[in-house]
C-alpha cells in the first residue's frame, strides 16, 4: 500500500510538469492573439472575445485530445500508470477550463483602484513629507 502511494506521488511530479506545460502553451496561444487584437485598437473585452473565438477551437480540441489520451492510460493494469492517466487527464481538463473561462474573465475584467505604480509612488511621497 505505501509503495503504491509513493509511486503515485512520484508520477504526479511528471504529471504536474506536463499539465503546466500544456496550460502555459494554451495561455500563450490565447494571449498572443489577444495582444494582436489590442494592438489593432480593440478594448480588453472585445480583444479577448476575438482571441477566444479565433483560437478557442484549437485550444479545446488539443486539450480534449490530450485528456482522452491520458484517460486511455487508466485501462492499464499497472496502478501507477492508471492513476497517472486519471490525474493527468483530469488536470488537463481543469487547465482547459482555466484557459477558456478564467483567463478571459480575468484579462477582460474592468480594472479599478490605484495601479501598483501609483500606489507605490503615493507611499513614498507620504514617507518623504515632513511630520507636522
Amino acid at each position: 500500500m505505501i509503495d503504491e502511494i509513493q509511486r503515485t506521488q512520484l508520477s504526479s511530479f511528471g504529471m504536474a510538469a506536463i499539465v503546466i506545460g500544456v496550460a502555459v502553451d494554451d495561455c500563450i496561444h490565447v494571449l498572443s492573439v489577444y495582444q494582436r487584437q489590442r494592438a489593432s485598437g480593440l478594448d480588453r473585452s472585445r480583444a479577448m472575445a476575438r482571441a477566444v473565438v479565433q483560437v478557442g477551437r484549437a485550444v479545446v480540441t488539443s486539450s480534449i485530445a490530450l485528456a482522452l489520451g491520458f484517460f486511455a492510460l487508466t485501462l492499464s493494469s499497472w496502478s501507477t500508470i492508471s492513476h497517472f492517466g486519471a490525474l493527468a487527464g483530469l488536470a488537463i481538463l481543469v487547465a482547459l477550463v482555466a484557459v477558456v473561462v478564467v483567463l478571459p474573465a480575468w484579462v477582460a475584467a474592468p480594472r479599478g483602484g490605484a495601479s501598483p505604480r501609483r500606489y507605490a509612488g503615493a507611499r513614498s511621497r507620504r514617507r518623504a513629507s515632513p511630520a507636522p
